[in-house]
Formats: structure tokens, sequence, C-alpha cells
């Protein structure tokens, strides 16, 4: 009769050897070579009777591309309905991203608000990176729009 207790051990198990895997190697032609960080902010002022005003926020230099990995705003708005858009031109191609105001004040004149998003937005070597205020319909068509929009990433050769 066996019992539990009497029965042998099996034999331990070897885990089994490592599988090499090939990592990519970088080319000497990849382009992505993180250069230097950018920082940049612009403040954005109109009238509460116009729908939205845009600046340029700087002009990516020659030979670079840059990544845009944050971009955030807080002002003075005549609603909390407003969004700021990012624009970019990518691969030739022009890029947006909507980034929604968040009400923090409600009343009745003016509002303050705020949005940040956290992203990866490129633009391609002498491009221009814009970014545009939308308010949304106020109760006061008098007053000003006041926004401070910033964004933060790097720039890579190309």
């Amino acid at each position: 009769m066996h019992s539990f207790f009497s029965r042998t051990r099996p034999e331990p198990v070897a885990p089994p050897a490592p599988i090499p895997i090939p990592m990519p190697q970088p080319s000497k032609n990849t382009p992505l070579v993180h250069d230097q960080p950018v920082a940049a902010s612009v403040r954005i002022q109109f009238p509460f009777a116009i729908p939205y005003c845009g600046a340029v926020i700087l002009v990516v230099p020659r030979g670079k591309r840059l990544v845009i990995e944050s971009v955030s705003f807080e002002g003075k708005s005549r609603s909390a309905q407003g969004f700021l858009r990012a624009s970019t031109t990518f691969d030739g191609h022009p890029m947006n991203f909507i980034i929604p105001a968040v009400g923090l004040n409600p009343n009745g004149h003016s509002q303050l608000v705020a949005g940040s998003a956290s992203l990866r937005l490129y633009a391609d070597a002498e491009t221009s990176v814009t970014l545009s205020f939308h308010a949304g319909a106020g109760a006061s068509n008098s007053g000003v729009n006041s926004v401070r929009a910033s964004i933060s990433g790097h720039y890579i050769t190309v």
C-alpha cells in the first residue's frame, strides 16, 4: 500500500534555455534622433463678438521634424463650450487635433477655461504650427477672450 508520503518525488526539470530574439539595429539613415526639447507658448486674444482666432506658435526649422507631446491652455472665454485646435502639416498633409475647453467657474459673463492633452502630433520641417481658440456661444458679446496656449515636445533630425 502506498501512502502520499511514501511516493518518490519527481526529478526537477531544468527551465528551457532562453531563445535569443534578434533586435533590429538602427541604420545609419534612421531619422529618429532626439535633438532638443521644445516648449513654446502664445497668448490668443480676440473680442467676444468674434467666434475664433489663431496664432502661429512656431515654425519648424529646416532638417527637423517636431514631435508635439503635450498641448495645454487656460484663460478667459465667453463660454465653456469652446475648444483649442492644434494645426500642423505632416507628410505634406494638414493635421488637426481638438482639445475641448472645460469651464471652471460659470458666472454668466465670462468663464475661466482650461484644457490639456498628451499626444503625438508631428510637424514637417519648414512648416508652421498654429494654435487657434474657438469660443462657443456665450451670454455676452462685450468682452475679450484671452487664452494662453502652450506646447511641448522635441525635434528629431530628418
